[in-house]
């Protein structure tokens, strides 16, 4: 069998393929949540989740690509098995441009700033997720430490707080987008998320988690101040 993308809503049993998308991996949603963008055969590519056809950005040749999709209309990606380039390309298609970190960058996330992202630097020890810019003119910041022995990685919600394991539950905790800083308690919300590699496995939409192997679950309550 092809691999592809296929689409459900959550109250449907049934799962549909989404055209054009032969040998996607790693797919990724705009942030208004009609179209997917998508790695094939080294090349970055989108698809308007509605129909219709696939559209080519760039080439990303690699293993193990990553991307993210900001509200500027811009994607951040990774490629290869030691990403230490990261680069921005129009959502459009258009020649891609690095972008300044520092280590070895993964698991990309727009910030809602259109300036500042978060990544993983797989190269610090222990494992640190960081705040990175698009400017050269501001250094990244370290906003946490992981201490899990996988499963490091964190997601951010619009909600405004970051949800990642730490003391072997799922966590959430208030994240100032203005200090790039976590603040405030941190609060166990469910389970430990992780794939069967161990991988941190959960999407996040306003205080609503979906976790992979636990049941998708409602955060509850207000987020903390």
């Amino acid at each position: 069998a092809k691999r592809g993308l296929w689409k459900r809503a959550l109250p449907d049993p049934r799962a549909e393929p989404i055209s054009g998308t032969d040998g996607a991996v790693y797919p990724f949603w705009s942030p208004d949540g009609s179209h997917v963008g998508f790695f094939a055969n080294g090349v970055l590519k989108r698809v308007p989740v509605a129909g219709g056809p696939a559209q080519t950005i760039t080439r990303a040749p690699g293993p193990w690509p990553r991307g993210s999709w900001g509200a500027s209309g811009d994607i951040l990606f990774t490629v290869g098995t030691f990403r230490s380039t990261i680069y921005r390309v129009s959502s459009s298609g258009g020649q891609p441009v690095a972008v300044p970190h520092a280590g070895v960058a993964h698991d990309l996330q727009w910030l809602p700033d259109g300036r500042h992202f978060l990544y993983v630097n797989a190269e610090s020890a222990p494992v640190k997720l960081m705040a990175g810019s698009i400017h050269s003119a501001d250094p990244p910041v370290a906003v946490t430490e992981f201490v899990e022995e996988s499963g490091n990685s964190a997601r951010y919600s619009t909600a405004g707080f970051l949800v990642f394991n730490r003391g072997g539950v799922l966590n959430r905790q208030r994240f100032d987008t203005a200090t790039l800083q976590l603040t405030g308690p941190l609060t166990a919300i469910g389970d430990r998320v992780g794939g069967v590699r161990g991988w941190f496995a959960a999407s996040v939409a306003g205080t609503s988690v979906a976790p992979l192997n636990p049941p998708p679950r409602a955060i509850g309550g207000t987020p903390p101040d």
